[in-house]
């Protein structure tokens, strides 16, 4: 149950920048077919499943107590991460930055402007768009994952739900975009994103802490 509640806030940590793009399409009256959703939510969950498959090697070469607690820091990390993006865009509008790897440069270019996902202008999220946003969206996944299984955290389980959160976060999204008239403050979703992760870090640490009696 303590590791099940765990990754229920893992996930919704995870998925909030579904929630977020979600909103945005929907305020922008850009559709997003349920196909293209589950697309989106397949590969976010992917990547997650693979990074801990990865994360999961790794912890079978370090002691129990050290890879519970490199989980731990890396969510620290992350929710530092997010706090510090949450700052960052009450300070100043970021600029987009121009790569000279094609795909690379529209990932960037997504997670910067959403909108910018609906590439032909179309009004609609396609197959082809919706793998690209699927990438955007499953950047943060990749750390999370790697912490997720270095905490001993259950790779099915996890990456299901994961998933499971994406799609349901991106879907009611859109939903609450369509009805909305009112801007979205992404600052927000970052902020409480990063206040989600630095929870999981600060209740992991002292879990660890009396588990090993460090």
């Amino acid at each position: 149950m303590f590791e099940f509640t765990f990754i229920m806030l893992l996930a919704v940590a995870v998925s909030i920048d579904s929630l977020s793009f979600g909103i945005i399409y929907g305020m922008r009256n850009i559709k997003i077919p349920v196909f293209s959703q589950t697309v989106i939510a397949l590969f976010s969950g992917t990547v997650f499943f693979i990074a801990m498959v990865m994360g999961s090697v790794l912890r079978s070469f370090l002691s129990e107590s050290f890879a519970e607690t490199l989980g731990s820091i890396i969510f620290f990390v992350i929710a530092c991460s997010y706090l510090l993006k949450a700052n960052l865009k009450y300070c100043h509008k970021d600029t987009i930055a121009t790569f000279s790897i094609k795909s690379l440069g529209i990932i960037i270019k997504i997670l910067k402007e959403p909108e910018s996902a609906d590439m032909n202008v179309s009004g609609e999220i396609d197959l082809k768009e919706s793998v690209f946003l699927g990438m955007a969206l499953a950047i943060d996944a990749v750390a999370a994952g790697l912490g997720a299984a270095a905490s001993g955290f259950t790779i099915i389980l996890t990456s299901f739900l994961i998933a499971v959160f994406e799609f349901l976060f991106l879907y009611f999204g859109h939903l609450l975009g369509k009805k909305s008239n009112k801007k979205l403050d992404e600052k927000k979703a970052d902020f409480f994103a990063g206040v989600i992760f630095m929870l999981i870090s600060i209740i992991k640490t002292i879990s660890i802490y009396r588990k090993y009696n460090i």
